[in-house]
């Protein structure tokens, strides 16, 4: 099992009554939603196929079919999954709306944008660990590496308002120090890392150009994100 796999959001699938997959339209690679509501499905597709173009400018171009479920529950193993991907599968399953107010924790900075908001944001950053896999296979390197490109990934994704909201929620204020993009910090406190791993890709010299190093192999600023 990759290190993706184990750490990066990749779960067993569970398996719950969904309707027929929406086949989104546009050219290249499939990316396909389930959904309960189909009017949902529908506008998971454009949130779909937006991040696709956003991930694609950020060197991470989709490859191969990308499958997107809706699910209300994730394994119990994985209680604090907000949303997975699985590289052995390739299916991503994000919670519902229900799933994701039951999930977040009101502590979290999450909690206070919208579930709908916060469901689409959680596109990209699957999306992203989908596409990384595409891109680097089995060795995708270490849980950091892809967690920072995932959520610096969901927050640009998000709408002004919700990402906004989501920054006041924290007293963090660019610079980011390169040591604070930690494994440590990741697992405690993920609202924070995420917010951390934006504000560290907004900075002059970083953004698109600095994943494209890190996809490459390059250690960048934080060699410890480097196997």
């Amino acid at each position: 099992m990759s290190r993706l796999t184990s750490w990066a959001t990749a779960c067993l699938l569970a398996a719950p009554a969904m309707s027929e997959p929406l086949v989104c339209p546009g050219a290249g690679p499939p990316i396909t939603v389930t959904a309960i509501k189909a009017e949902r499905a529908v506008h998971l597709c454009h949130v779909a196929r937006a991040a696709r173009d956003q991930l694609a400018a950020c060197h991470l171009p989709q490859s191969a079919p990308i499958e997107i479920r809706i699910v209300p529950t994730l394994p119990a193993q994985h209680e604090k999954c907000m949303g997975l991907y699985n590289c052995d599968t390739k299916v991503i399953e994000i919670l519902d709306l229900a799933g994701l107010r039951a999930r977040v924790a009101p502590s979290s900075a999450f909690a206070r944008i919208p579930p709908d908001a916060l469901q689409d944001s959680l596109v990209a950053h699957e999306m992203t660990h989908a596409l990384i896999h595409q891109r680097l296979g089995p060795n995708s390197g270490p849980l950091v590496l892809n967690e920072y490109i995932a959520y610096a990934m969901q927050l640009d994704a998000m709408a002004d308002p919700a990402r906004r909201t989501l920054l006041a929620t924290r007293d963090i204020k660019p610079p980011v120090p390169p040591e604070a993009l930690n494994e440590m910090i990741l697992l405690m406190a993920p609202d924070v890392f995420a917010i951390f791993a934006w504000h560290h890709f907004r900075e002059a010299e970083h953004g698109c150009a600095l994943i494209g190093q890190l996809l490459d192999g390059a250690p960048g600023p934080f060699p410890d994100m480097i196997p």
